[in-house]
């Protein structure tokens, strides 16, 4: 990658970083917020006909508990865009899974590798995540990874964005091969990158 090249990459990882973070503050001043503001006012009206009308009451803590929910749904969902649980607690694969289901993508995830230093596993969920997130409508993803030597090889086929996952790849000091259905990454273990 040439000079020109990686400053590129590194100010398209910039605005994307940029644009993400905005995305959060919107998510949590529009959605959450507003939320949590309506469920304040629902209690507030609660309160009061608990004495005045005890049937309406009921119908409003039916109410609360839905909403809630909803704000407790898109809080996990906001928390798992930023850095999703189960890739900690159970590794690449169930967590690649779980977030081609939750963005509702025909994928096909084969990933029979072991565990990696989180910093590690973090740049490879992320460029798959981008992948997932950036696929083509009525398209299908497949994602292939394994430990090759020295590094992880990550292959990623489908309609996606591939010069986010390009990007993202750089940023990992890894190398991609771009294909005519994809892309076929190397991200290296590292000589500080033990299996734990």
């Amino acid at each position: 990658m040439s000079d020109a090249d990686l400053r590129a990459s590194r100010a398209r990882l910039h605005a994307r970083a940029v644009s993400d973070r905005r995305g959060f503050e919107r998510a949590l001043h529009d959605g959450l917020q507003q939320e949590l503001i309506a469920v304040s006012v629902q209690l507030q009206l609660l309160a009061q006909a608990l004495d005045d009308n005890p049937p309406a009451a009921r119908e409003m803590v039916d109410e609360l508990q839905r909403a809630v929910r909803d704000a407790l749904a898109r809080t996990q969902e906001l928390a798992r865009s930023i850095y999703p649980p189960l890739l900690e607690l159970r590794g690449l694969g169930d967590a690649l899974t779980d977030t081609a289901r939750a963005a509702g993508v025909s994928a096909h995830v084969d990933v029979k590798v072991g565990r990696y230093p989180a910093e590690l596993e973090a740049a490879v969920y992320f460029c798959g995540a981008s992948a997932i997130a950036s696929l083509a409508p009525d398209t299908e993803l497949s994602v292939v990874l394994r430990e090759e030597g020295d590094a992880l090889r990550l292959g990623l086929a489908g309609a996606f964005d591939t010069i986010a996952v390009r990007d993202l790849v750089a940023a990992a000091g890894g190398t991609v091969e771009i294909e005519d259905r994809g892309v076929t990454a190397a991200i290296p273990l590292g000589q500080s990158v033990a299996a734990r």
